[in-house]
């Protein structure tokens, strides 16, 4: 798929993904995306940007692995 987004004003990300999984949860969709094309320094700042996200949101993040600049995995919930 492709993915547009902006992660913060002024910074888009803007890649091709697969998606790993989809599945519904208490708030609606949710999907698992690995983007495909983006280098390690990119890759990093997205991660550290998501993590900041997460932190002012007060959002607990679960991860299942450890991410090391080779797969990203975004969990979008409930996007609308």
């Amino acid at each position: 798929v492709l993915v547009i987004f902006e992660v913060q004003p002024g910074r888009v990300v803007q890649d091709i993904a697969e998606v790993r999984r989809a599945a519904e949860s208490e708030t609606g969709p949710s999907f698992i995306l690995e983007l495909m094309g983006l280098d390690d320094h990119c890759e990093n700042e997205l991660i550290r940007i998501t993590n900041q996200m997460a932190i002012e949101q007060g959002l607990e993040m679960e991860l299942g692995e450890v991410l090391e600049g080779e797969e990203v995995e975004m969990a979008l919930e409930g996007s609308g």
